[in-house]
């Protein structure tokens, strides 16, 4: 449908329409939940996904192609085995990373991650040898470049959950901030990712050397990291904050470039199963960042207060510390020098969040 050299363009179209509705959606969610609360707006979320499947309906095109029916996959030749499988790998991956780990007090994180691991293998195993129709095509991730395309976007994505998932909760802990206030903060980001959308396009549609491209992306958010890390080493104060727009442009060029590779290096006729494997891989980098940085966020802010708090008259401090891991907001309770004490333990615990990335 599109040249080589268009779909970088058509691309830029995508990403800025889909930064746009969470640019917006931030904002508006964020002003809604102040105003009417989360369950509100959790529920008002209905009519809009009602309303695009009713868009997507009426103005997506039917296919023009005749499926032969050797190639059509029936329900009964989906690989249910293979998405069991993965379905039990991230769940209990997530669970045994997180505080929903709690729900299970028969489980141990150690057994929870065990599970993930051998769910893991189990899939690996069923997608090479246990269906003809796997949900991970083992041709698509061995074919030459592809490899190394997935698995650039399940790290990026990682470092992108990270940060974002975890700067909410700093402004809200640390600066106060409403739910509205945190998303018009991180909702320049969206802006940044726009801009590097719009520049990759516009390079890529006169010549498509992605490699050259992805590495000036690559460079200008590294730049941008290394500068959170020396600036936000004692806390986000004021504009500083906005050193994630960089890092964002920086994102969206190497997302449309990463794109065109997909196209460009994907086998004939596995163009289909390689796009699919492309956001899979997003998804996943996006769990592992959000599971994992928040599980060492918290063990860190843990290790942080049990050293700030001392030095402070403190009889039962091991119960002060498992309360303030569980809500927050418990440091209301807490004399001003111990709230002081803890908000400098969990800004010395965030500093390392830009490190991990």
């Amino acid at each position: 449908m599109f040249c080589i050299t268009q779909i970088a363009s058509v691309r830029t179209y995508v990403i800025a329409a889909g930064i746009l509705g969470q640019g917006f959606g931030g904002p508006l969610g964020g002003l809604v939940a102040d105003i009417v609360g989360w369950r509100w707006s959790l529920i008002g979320q209905a009519p809009i996904g009602l309303l695009c499947l009713a868009l997507a309906h009426w103005q997506l095109p039917a296919s023009a192609k005749k499926i032969d029916s050797e190639t059509r996959i029936s329900l009964w030749k989906f690989d249910y085995l293979g998405l069991c499988a993965f379905f039990v790998s991230v769940t209990s991956f997530i669970l045994g990373t997180t505080d929903g780990g709690i729900g299970f007090p028969s489980f141990n994180t150690s057994a929870l991650l065990a599970v993930s691991c051998a769910s893991l293998i189990i899939l690996t195993l069923i997608e090479r040898f246990g269906t003809k129709n796997p949900i991970i095509p083992p041709s698509v991730v061995s074919a030459s470049g592809l490899g190394g395309i997935f698995s650039g976007q399940i790290l990026y994505f990682a470092s992108i959950s990270t940060i974002l998932n975890n700067l909410s909760p700093y402004l809200s802990r640390i600066d106060h901030l409403s739910n509205s206030a945190i998303s018009m903060r991180i909702g320049i980001s969206g802006l940044g990712l726009i801009l590097g959308s719009v520049i990759a396009g516009r390079a890529l549609s006169k010549t498509i050397k992605y490699r050259k491209l992805s590495l000036i992306a690559m460079a200008v958010s590294l730049a941008s990291l290394i500068l959170m890390i020396v600036r936000w080493a004692n806390g986000i104060h004021g504009l500083e904050i906005h050193y994630c727009f960089p890092w964002a442009m920086g994102s969206g060029i190497l997302l449309s470039t990463q794109f065109l590779a997909l196209t460009i290096c994907s086998p004939e006729g596995k163009l289909a199963s390689a796009t699919a494997v492309y956001y899979l891989s997003q998804q996943v980098g996006q769990i592992i960042g959000t599971s994992v940085s928040t599980a060492v966020l918290q063990a860190l802010f843990h290790f942080r207060l049990d050293i700030g708090l001392d030095n402070l008259p403190l009889s039962n401090k091991n119960q002060v510390i498992t309360e303030i891991l569980r809500d927050y907001n418990f440091i209301r309770t807490l004399p001003p020098a111990i709230q002081e004490a803890v908000q400098s333990s969990y800004i010395e615990a965030y500093r390392l969040v830009p490190v991990r990335d």
